[in-house]
């Protein structure tokens, strides 16, 4: 083994400035391109940004137009279910109406049953 020299030579000296020099301009220079690469992430988000902004206001308009829609579509549903409650009341009255002739005529039949059988019975009685 060496043994350890107890003086610094200007030489020795200047030597290892150059290479601690060498060391940290390679530090330096990795530095740089680990800036170049962040730099290259934050260009790479604020794309990933714009794209989830794009996105966002594509489902808020989205939300918009289904929530319009809808509200057309209940619109026109309401309608139609009025214009046939509006059939169905029109055909209730009509089958009222024809349960008070059909029951007009029970009677005006009855009735003339119960004519034709007394002038039955009369026609009999008149006979014996």
């Amino acid at each position: 083994m060496q043994t350890m020299r107890e003086s610094w030579t200007d030489e020795r000296l200047d030597d290892l400035n150059g290479r601690i020099s060498e060391g940290f301009g390679r530090v330096d220079d990795r530095f740089r391109q680990v800036d170049g690469r962040l730099r290259q992430v934050d260009d790479r988000f604020r794309q990933v940004d714009e794209r989830f902004d794009r996105v966002e206001g594509d489902l808020r308009a989205l939300r918009t137009e289904t929530r319009t829609e809808f509200t057309a579509l209940r619109g026109e549903m309401k309608a139609g279910f009025e214009r046939v409650d509006g059939h169905f009341e029109r055909i209730d009255d009509h089958l009222v109406s024809i349960q008070r002739t059909m029951v007009q005529g029970a009677v005006a039949l009855s009735a003339a049953m119960v004519a034709g059988f007394a002038a039955l019975i009369g026609l009999v009685a008149t006979q014996l």
